[in-house]
């Protein structure tokens, strides 16, 4: 039976989540936190690893949309990518690295065995093989693991001095009993050494690629709010429409309950636990998705109805936050990796959020009237970024030099002493 069958895996995948996931990891798991497509994902996964719960398809509302790439920081296949390039690797096996990273997971995981592998192109088992080993000598170490234990392992390997035990813990494939204390005891360690290396084992990281920007494996971007406008008012939508029902077979999990082990029941309750606590998580995440969508159509509705920067209004999460009497880190999560749709354009939620100075005066603001001021300025004695400091004063934009230089520079606006040397180039 499936239940029977997955039962073993899903048990050390329990264990080793307790063990391994901190407090940063966990906070991954929240359903809030997750835009649509990683929810997606999730779901998918859930419904693979608990037989009873089933996704119900009834909106194929799957338009694909354009996105923009955000160029402030490398995607992790663009950061593996730059140290094959400088590598001296041969050019077969930089096809092959490549290949396989394009293959891995946004937590850096490459979740295909050699022969899967294989089996989709014209090489060898062995030849991948040899190809994974490369990979795993790019930074982040870790990265290309199929497991965990791999994960771990191939950083524990990299590190000098490593703890010995906790070394033999990853080489024996000990972390299942490792992860449940009440194994302790079959372990060949006294508690104090095991307390050790487990101290050792939480500084490796389990998702080395967590921290890039994924965006290289992203096709489209779904949105999570959509923004109608109808005669000058705001229409608030969550993309509820691009995600499966989730349904619970409970014809299936009564006759199996009925008729399995009294030592099996605990099993079966914890999986209609699971989808009792999903469908909460993901009404939950409806709703707090919808507050905050109708709050930012009021406080933002002048830049949505003309969807001109300009019109952006400083904001900031805790000022959300007190407005929806929720805490800033849960605005946080619903804003993360979030994106809204709004005239057929889709863009960040966090754009939303417009940075102020004093007096209420955003950034938006401060670039605009240096913009205005240059191109107002006379060409032929052209402000310096101090005259342009003072002249914000005066205007109730009270900024430093520096900010100045950083703003104009972030606008490709040359210098005085350039745009005078270019004007008199004319």
């Amino acid at each position: 039976m499936k239940y029977k069958n997955g039962l073993s895996l899903r048990l050390k995948e329990s264990l080793i989540t307790r063990l391994f996931l901190s407090p940063k990891l966990k906070q991954d798991l929240d359903i809030l936190s997750y835009n649509t497509e990683d929810l997606l994902k999730v779901l998918h996964d859930i419904a693979e690893t608990n037989p009873f719960i089933d996704l119900k398809y009834t909106n194929a509302n799957t338009t694909t949309l354009d996105w923009v790439q955000d160029p402030s920081q490398d995607s992790l296949v663009e950061y593996l990518i730059k140290q094959i390039q400088l590598s001296a690797w041969s050019n077969n096996d930089k096809k092959l690295v490549t290949f396989l990273i394009y293959k891995l997971d946004n937590n850096g995981y490459l979740r295909f065995t050699c022969k899967q592998l294989a089996n989709e192109i014209e090489y060898s088992e062995a030849d991948i093989q040899n190809a994974k080993n490369l990979l795993h000598e790019l930074s982040p170490l870790g990265v290309g693991a199929y497991d965990l234990n791999e994960c771990l392992l191939i950083q524990a390997k990299k590190l000098l001095h490593f703890n010995p035990i906790a070394l033999a813990i990853l080489e024996k494939h000990l972390l299942e009993r490792l992860a449940d204390t009440s194994s302790w005891n079959s372990l060949p360690w006294k508690k104090e050494k095991i307390l050790e290396a487990l101290k050792e084992l939480r500084k490796l990281e389990p998702t080395p690629g967590a921290k890039f920007d994924n965006f290289t494996n992203i096709q489209y971007l779904i949105p999570d709010l959509i923004f109608e406008i109808d005669n000058g008012h705001v229409l608030v939508k969550d993309s509820k429409f691009n995600l499966p029902e989730v349904v619970f077979n409970e014809v299936e999990y009564t006759n199996l309950k009925g008729s399995c082990a009294t030592n099996e029941v605990e099993y079966f309750n914890a999986q209609k636990k699971q989808f009792m606590d999903l469908q909460l998580s993901l009404e939950r995440r409806q709703k707090t998705l919808i507050r905050l969508g109708e709050y930012l159509a009021k406080y933002q509705l002048a830049y949505l109805k003309t969807m001109d920067k300009k019109q952006l209004k400083a904001l900031n999460m805790n000022n959300v936050a007190q407005s929806l009497g929720l805490s800033v880190s849960t605005i946080s999560r619903a804003v993360k990796d979030k994106y809204f749709e709004c005239n057929n354009r889709i863009i960040s939620l966090k754009i939303m959020f417009m940075k102020s100075f004093k007096n209420n005066i955003t950034a938006m603001k401060v670039t605009d009237t240096i913009e205005r001021l240059i191109n107002e300025e006379d060409k032929s004695h052209p402000l310096s970024d101090q005259d342009i400091c003072d002249q914000l004063l005066l205007q109730g934009i009270n900024i430093s030099r520096r900010a100045v230089t950083k703003y104009r520079t972030k606008m490709n606006i040359q210098n005085s002493y350039w745009r005078k040397l270019n004007d008199c180039n004319k």
